[in-house]
C-alpha cells in the first residue's frame, strides 16, 4: 500500500511552514466564525474588529 499523498506532503514541510500553515488554518477558521456572528449586527470590541480585519485580508490574500 502506497503512502498518502497529504501525509507525505506534510512531512516534507519544513517545520516553520508547518507552524505558520497551522496559525493560518486556526485563523481562518476564528474569522468565519466572528464574521457569521458579526452578521447579526452586534457591537463588537476593537479585539474582536482586528481579528474580522486580519480574516479579511487573509481571505483576499489568499
Amino acid at each position: 500500500a502506497g503512502l498518502s499523498v497529504s501525509r507525505v506532503g506534510s512531512k516534507a514541510q519544513v517545520k516553520a511552514m508547518r507552524q505558520v500553515a497551522g496559525r493560518l488554518r486556526i485563523d481562518l477558521a476564528q474569522y468565519r466564525e466572528l464574521a457569521a456572528f458579526a452578521q447579526f449586527g452586534s457591537e463588537l470590541d476593537r479585539a474582536t474588529q482586528a481579528r474580522l480585519n486580519r480574516g479579511e485580508r487573509l481571505q483576499e490574500l489568499l
